[in-house]
């Protein structure tokens, strides 16, 4: 009875708590079941996935950070997995909303209900669902008005509107949040915080300073405390007011141990290269940070943050050194990394060694992002140098084989033999460090476990020998027919062997490097190549780089020897001659006037102004008069001849220019492309390398037409050693016209399509089936046209086809 009892009473006391009545209890117990249960949890779940976020972020130092702990989820990623906690606080908030909502005669009457609603907008906002989030914050302010939230609500919505890069908007409703004065200090702290960030995504730096600074004051969490203390570093640093950015470092550093140590590393590092302090403080202080075993784990921060100092002082050899120090403690920042092998690709470059800085600079760009614009500058930087590596890399190894050809077969062997002897002391030094690294092991993981301890593994094999005897490793191996014991002796013979079978090995044989040097007969072509390359490579340090020691040391070595480079390397060692007041002015002056007295070169020296204004000027018209009738070689050609001697860089890079043109329209859109990549950087200051850079962007748009309108065109496909042949067919198709009244409609050319190959084109018809009826026609009369391959096709396509070279016909052959 008294079960039956309890149970009506509880019946009644449920029955009562619908949400559809207003009484005491049913109040009580939907806003106790909402705030002890369902929110609780889902705060949880949205406290647990900030903590989570902000544990596995890895602040990147060396930029600006962002003044919030984690990265937000972008509004364009729509792919980006949504985070398992903010969703099921998300669910957490709706499930409090549909079961204990209490909206009678239009107030809600659990006053828990607003807090599902902040719940619900910051886990969309984490989520990365602005949207949405915007949604249930305007709920809040909209419809709930007594709510003591509608405040923190309009401070998140501010939040979102950030994310959703409404900087000027978001500014607006922070500003007189603050100016209001209604938000408690956690959220006028984060308020403030917002502000600044708006401030600072509209670039105005300076303005942001201010409620960085208020943020800094009110907010209690340490590690935000951390952050807006630096950011507010690094935005003093920026606008150049040093002491301002040390006191904000100092408020950084006097959190000591409070704080994860890294934020404690950088506003030291980045105090210490304020300038602020004597140069031999400054030293102490690095000392001690590298001699702390505490930093031990920052020590490529440390060494960098180092050599940058020394770099101020003009000590490039304790910069090098140090940079390296930094690489060396095997550092997994790959942003530190990437500026390492910058600063020191520039240094090199600096010094002239171009191949290292080049090497550098790959590096460089193995580390950083390819979406990057830090990536694009270093891979404009690169392409600067890809030239002259590629010289001095066919300078060293033909130089090379040419050493190995020289040498008689007795001294062949011997330097191989060297060779070989140095590869195996290399391959000996790296097994020891490989039996170290084994040996630390075992002392790191201690003797106890098996395994690890020699004796006992030593013993173990021995036990197993004697009592299973050498059994190979499968399966059922214990009954498997045991083999006989190896003694000692054999053990030993088969190692014996075993070296001898490594000794064999083609990298330690002589004969693998003797049959790869190439016979006598090859001489010649790699001279060649060599000569071509020393020339280049001069040239470049010439006129590139403006390094005349190593453009002289080149072009010095290829006078030494006979080549076919006799005459400009003698013009070009006369002109870096002149230019830095040389000894040799005369001598290689006198010497070419001498050998070669009727060449360009020789009228340049007698009268360069003459030369320069009028005949090469001339060359460049009759250059253009050539391009304009399709003679595409001979441009190249004559192009390639100027830029050798002329000595204005304007009109060097305008023949270069039009020579690029040239090939692309033999060759297509990708030499094209290469070409204006050449002409843009070696020639970066002059109007026409401009050009070509602007030319490059635009071309690198560019995609075959996906639209069929421009009416038809008919295309007949002849060789160009039969142009003249080409020419006489179409001025009779061009008279053919003329008889059937069409020519107001149609026309001919004759176009060039590559190397080998040009196109007889009518043009002028409106849709495919007159084309055709067209080519039926004029083949009866000509009989010339019925052995030529011809098809119908696009304006569309035949732009194409000129650009892209990708006609899908197989072009006749000379």
């Amino acid at each position: 009875m008294r079960i039956v009892l309890v149970a009506v009473m509880v019946f009644f006391v449920l029955a009562g708590c619908s949400t559809r009545k207003d009484g005491f209890v049913t109040r009580a117990y939907h806003q106790t079941t909402t705030q002890y249960n369902v929110l609780f949890n889902g705060n949880e779940a949205l406290n647990q996935g900030i903590e989570a976020q902000t544990e596995a972020h890895q602040p990147n130092f060396w930029t600006r950070l962002p003044l919030d702990p984690f990265p937000l989820p972008d509004i364009y990623e729509t792919d980006a997995p949504p985070n398992p906690n903010y969703t099921r606080a998300e669910t957490k908030a709706v499930a409090a909303v549909q079961k204990h909502s209490m909206r009678i005669g239009g107030t809600q009457r659990n006053k828990q209900i607003d807090e599902a609603y902040m719940l619900l907008g910051k886990a969309r906002f984490y989520n990365g669902r602005y949207l949405q989030a915007i949604e249930a914050f305007n709920y809040i302010i909209d419809q709930l008005g007594d709510s003591n939230s509608i405040h923190a609500a309009q401070l998140w919505r501010a939040k979102t509107f950030l994310q959703l890069n409404q900087e000027e908007r978001a500014a607006k409703e922070l500003k007189n949040l603050i100016d209001n004065g209604a938000l408690s200090m956690a959220d006028t702290a984060t308020a403030y915080a917002a502000y600044a960030q708006a401030l600072l995504a509209l670039d105005n730096a300076k303005e942001a300073t201010t409620p960085l600074q208020k943020a800094l004051q009110l907010e209690k969490d340490k590690n935000l405390v951390a952050r807006y203390a630096y950011v507010l570093g690094q935005l003093y640093d920026a606008l150049g007011h040093s002491d301002s950015a040390t006191v904000a470092y100092q408020n950084v550093i006097d959190l000591n141990r409070k704080i994860p140590r890294t934020y404690w590393i950088h506003a030291t590092l980045n105090q210490l290269n304020a300038g602020l302090l004597p140069e031999t403080q400054t030293k102490t202080a690095y000392k001690r940070l590298t001699n702390n075993d505490e930093n031990k784990k920052f020590l490529d921060k440390i060494h960098y943050s180092h050599a940058v100092f020394h770099m101020g002082l003009g000590d490039t050899l304790s910069t090098e050194s140090l940079m390296n120090k930094s690489l060396r403690t095997g550092t997994q920042d790959n942003y530190l990394k990437g500026m390492v092998y910058e600063t020191l690709a520039d240094m090199h470059f600096d010094r002239a060694l171009f191949l290292d800085s080049g090497a550098y600079l790959d590096s460089t760009m193995s580390v950083t992002d390819a979406k990057s614009r830090k990536f694009r500058k270093v891979k404009r930087k690169r392409d600067k140098l890809k030239d002259i590596i590629s010289y001095e890399n066919d300078i060293q190894v033909h130089d090379s084989i040419l050493g190995l050809m020289d040498k008689s077969p007795e001294e062949r062997t011997q330097f191989f033999a060297d060779y070989i002897a140095q590869i195996k002391r290399k391959d000996s030094i790296q097994k020891a460090q490989e039996q170290q690294a084994l040996a630390a092991n075992v002392s790191f993981f201690g003797n106890d476990f098996y395994f690890y301890n020699r004796t006992q593994l030593a013993r173990g094999k021995s036990d197993f020998l004697r009592i299973w005897g050498d059994i190979a490793l499968e399966d059922n191996w214990r009954y498997a027919k045991p083999k006989p014991i190896i003694t000692p002796a054999e053990r030993m013979l088969a190692d014996t062997l075993s070296t001898e079978k490594t000794i064999e090995e083609p990298r330690y044989l002589v004969e693998t490097y003797l049959v790869q040097i190439p016979e006598e007969k090859a001489r010649d072509s790699l001279e060649q190549v060599r000569n071509t390359a020393l020339f280049q490579a001069g040239l470049a340090y010439k006129e590139q780089f403006l390094v005349f020691d190593l453009a002289k040391e080149r072009l010095q070595r290829l006078l030494s020897r006979p080549s076919d480079y006799t005459l400009p390397t003698l013009y070009h060692l006369y002109q870096i001659e002149q230019q830095t007041g040389g000894e040799k002015t005369s001598h290689y002056k006198s010497r070419l006037l001498a050998e070669f007295p009727d060449s360009q070169y020789a009228k340049i020296i007698v009268n360069p102004t003459q030369v320069l204004e009028g005949e090469f000027e001339a060359h460049y018209e009759e250059a253009k008069q050539m391009f304009a009738t399709q003679k595409f070689e001979s441009v190249i050609d004559k192009a390639a001849q100027a830029i050798l001697g002329v000595q204005d860089q304007d009109l060097r890079a305008r023949f270069a220019l039009l020579r690029a043109e040239a090939l692309g329209r033999l060759d297509g859109i990708e030499i094209y492309k290469a070409a204006l990549k050449e002409v843009s950087t070696t020639y970066p200051k002059q109007a026409a390398g401009i050009d070509a850079d602007v030319r490059l962007r635009a071309i690198e748009q560019i995609t075959k037409s996906s639209s069929a309108t421009g009416g038809y065109k008919l295309l007949f496909v002849t060789n160009r050693d039969q142009h003249e042949q080409t020419k006489v067919l179409a001025q009779a198709c061009t008279d053919w016209i003329q008889t059937q009244s069409l020519n107001l409609v149609l026309s001919v050319s004759v176009d060039v399509y590559n190397r080998d190959s040009e196109l007889l084109v009518v043009h002028g018809f409106r849709d495919a089936s007159s084309a055709k009826d067209f080519n039926d026609q004029i083949q009866k009369e000509l009989k010339e046209l019925q052995t030529l391959k011809n098809f119908v096709v696009l304006t569309s396509q035949f732009r194409d086809a000129l650009i892209f070279k990708d006609l899908a016909v197989t072009l006749p052959k000379k």
